[in-house]
């Protein structure tokens, strides 16, 4: 994180936010007190600071360094931290550990940030403002600031590209048509990953080729990668079916004009779940499942919904 006595081996300073969750998820100890600070923006640690709750947290803070708009986390997670007590300080950076005279993390100091101009990432750089220190109470810090994936293993004479944002690069192949030419998606000529390096006979894929994700992209990139394995280790060649093409096609398709008037499709708003609200859900060890799920007269509209879906109509036609 950078921050003063991160590294000094504090009690209270936990290793990382994904380690602190394995650990609440094993039923094991967790090391945490009852003043938890998280830092990060994404769901990871809005994950941190909702279990810090049911783990028996008095207090759990999140701190960030942009504002609320600008967290990569979902909006829903992050306003369902909110309800659950969840207390957020908005672009601050964390500066200090502090403790006592045991080495026991008793808070840390923070400084208060403006938005400047836009960085590579289109976000507002955030910048100190000067005074503007100020101290956050607790007795336990979870950095979940993100991860990053060890590629120093791969020898640079490989012929393995990587990327700025260390991540490796896969072929792309051209999806055509029965004549030959490139299908283009309203988004440029369109392409599918075959998760084959530029070395041949390597393949990559989940974290080390898209960055953090999700498990679930993860998983369908090693359905993916395994496939196309099996064909280049018998036929010796990386390619994918149709299938697969339709599949991405599926997943990449370009938004339709939600002003465009379609009169043969009825306007059908979503269904929305019900759920336990509050502070109830956030009780110690309290791990159910919070949303209540739909009525069946609320299904049978939504199964509905999803067959006037025009986003399944496009690939049909």
């Amino acid at each position: 994180m950078g921050v003063e006595g991160e590294d000094k081996g504090y009690k209270g300073f936990l290793k990382g936010g994904i380690d602190f969750l394995r650990e609440a998820y094993m039923g094991k100890p967790t090391g945490m007190g009852k003043k938890v600070v998280v830092v990060g923006g994404g769901n990871t640690a809005i994950d941190c600071v909702r279990v810090a709750l049911r783990e028996g947290a008095e207090v759990s803070t999140l701190l960030y360094r942009r504002s609320r708009k600008e967290m990569p986390a979902d909006v829903w997670e992050v306003d369902g931290a909110d309800e659950e007590g969840v207390k957020f300080e908005f672009q601050v950076l964390p500066t200090r550990i502090i403790v006592d005279g045991n080495d026991q993390i008793t808070g840390v100091e923070c400084v208060r940030m403006a938005l400047g101009e836009p960085d590579a990432s289109g976000r507002r750089r955030p910048e100190p403002m000067a005074g503007s220190e100020f101290v956050v109470e607790c007795d336990t810090v979870i950095p979940a600031i993100g991860q990053d994936p060890d590629l120093s293993f791969i020898p640079a004479d490989m012929g393995i590209d990587i990327t700025k944002w260390n991540t490796i690069v896969t072929k792309y192949v051209p999806y055509k048509d029965a004549a030959g030419k490139d299908l283009k998606d309203g988004m440029g000529n369109y392409q599918s990953r075959t998760l084959i390096t530029d070395c041949n006979g390597i393949f990559a894929g989940g974290d080390a080729e898209i960055g953090p994700l999700t498990v679930v992209a993860c998983i369908g990139s090693g359905h993916r990668a395994a496939k196309v394995m099996q064909r280049w280790l018998e036929e010796g060649k990386a390619y994918l079916t149709d299938d697969e093409y339709m599949e991405d096609i599926l997943n990449y398709m370009g938004v339709y004009d939600k002003n465009e008037n379609v009169s043969c499709l009825d306007s059908a708003a979503r269904a929305h779940q019900g759920e336990v609200h509050g502070k109830e859900r956030a009780s110690y060890k309290n791990y159910c499942e919070v949303e209540l799920g739909f009525t069946d007269s609320q299904a049978v509209k939504e199964a509905q919904r999803c067959l006037r879906c025009y986003r399944v109509a496009m690939v049909a036609v």
